[in-house]
């Protein structure tokens, strides 16, 4: 999957969502994201953008005060997302081992990290006996 890439503020916008994993309005957002001071409007069209490139979809609406607002659910994750920015920087299969080593190497400082990563490899290896 193809995906495009975030601006700065998309970027704050679907981390909300995934942090949230809840249905979201752009007055929820508005109170989430209330020290960065963005208007109604910028959130309204930050919202719309996020649709059209595929990232979220309206879910339903919900009544705030004396309006209804449309609410938004993410549709692509932030694994998702990740994925598709480093397929887009040109790297395949033949590279997804070295990739993983540099990745735990720098983000697995401790045992524990490494043991859970031992754990997964070994969850993987049983999935590809099964038949």
């Amino acid at each position: 999957m193809h995906l495009r890439s975030l601006t700065k503020n998309e970027s704050i916008i679907m981390d909300v969502f995934w942090k949230e994993g809840i249905p979201l309005s752009s007055v929820d957002l508005m109170k989430i994201l209330e020290e960065k001071e963005w208007n109604s409007s910028y959130v309204v069209t930050l919202l719309r953008t996020l649709e059209k490139k595929g990232f979220i979809e309206m879910c339903g609406t919900v009544r705030h005060s004396t309006q209804y607002a449309r609410q938004f659910k993410w549709i692509v994750s932030k694994e998702e997302y990740v994925a598709s920015l480093i397929l887009d920087q040109g790297i395949g299969l033949e590279q997804y081992s070295g990739l993983t080593m540099a990745f735990v190497k720098e983000s697995c400082g401790d045992m524990d990290q490494k043991k859970a990563l031992m754990k997964l490899i070994e969850e993987l290896k049983k999935e590809e006996e099964l038949p």
